[in-house]
């Protein structure tokens, strides 16, 4: 365990007490836990090991993949741009992204997208990593399909597909990519451009975490067949450490994925 900048306090003490056991234990590999009170750093904790092959250390400047927390982030940058009046969240997509007018699809809204409401969770059955991780491809793979439900009717986790449309939409009404956005318009004013990444670009690729399956990919293949979820999201793309170690997946290279 690394000493932390943030002043003693009991709740300190205890997530290192904790973050130590679960690393000791060999439950987890590597963590950090970082939580704000009134605006205030009151944890900021760290433990175990980013890589285990290199024997590098967590550390607080560590980049952590974090998977569908990703689509919060999207979310926020969608905020942005509603706030500059660039977008509406009761718009049309097909206003900023006119191919996804077909098929029905015409009236459902950005607010839809971003409430799961939009049904258009599935992706193709027989879907590669490769093709998953090829946005424009897989955008106008979804701008030809039918809802699912009668958008606004009901909620669905878009699980791969929410980071693919939200993705596409940004990019038709601004003309630049997430990775952009983000940086001009987020983390970089926040100043966190080199915290609160998308894809990772290459000067940044040594402070990346590796993941380790820790049994997860066992669990999920042992889900029945059918389960929420899983049924939209092919076996073949399950979020498992294998899918997000690929150097196409943007977790090492700053390269272009849903």
């Amino acid at each position: 365990m690394h000493t932390s900048t943030v002043p003693d306090n009991p709740a300190q003490r205890r997530v290192e007490e904790v973050l130590a056991e679960l690393t000791g234990s060999g439950v987890e590999v590597g963590v950090q836990v970082a939580a704000w009170r009134d605006g205030e750093l009151v944890v900021d904790a760290w433990a175990g090991t980013a890589d285990v092959a290199e024997g590098r250390p967590m550390g607080p400047d560590t980049l952590v993949p974090a998977w569908s927390t990703g689509k919060g982030v999207a979310a926020a940058l969608v905020a942005v741009l509603a706030d500059q009046g660039v977008l509406a969240y009761d718009a049309p997509v097909a206003r900023y992204w006119p191919r996804f007018g077909a098929a029905g699809k015409e009236r459902i809204t950005l607010g839809q997208v971003l409430g799961h409401m939009a049904g258009l969770p599935q992706l193709p059955a027989d879907v590669t990593p490769e093709q998953l991780l090829d946005l424009p491809a897989m955008a106008d793979w979804i701008a030809g399909q039918r809802p699912r439900w009668e958008p606004g009717s009901a909620f669905g986790y878009h699980a791969w597909t929410y980071g693919v449309l939200l993705a596409e939409i940004l990019r038709c009404a601004t003309g630049r990519t997430c990775d952009q956005l983000l940086c001009e318009e987020l983390a970089g004013p926040l100043g966190i451009g080199d915290e609160l990444l998308f894809h990772v670009p290459e000067h940044l690729a040594s402070r990346v975490a590796t993941c380790y399956d820790g049994g997860w990919a066992a669990r999920l293949e042992r889900m029945p067949p059918g389960t929420p979820f899983f049924d939209c999201v092919p076996h073949g793309v399950l979020p498992v450490a294998e899918l997000g170690h690929r150097a196409d997946s943007g977790v090492r290279h700053c390269r272009p994925t849903g």
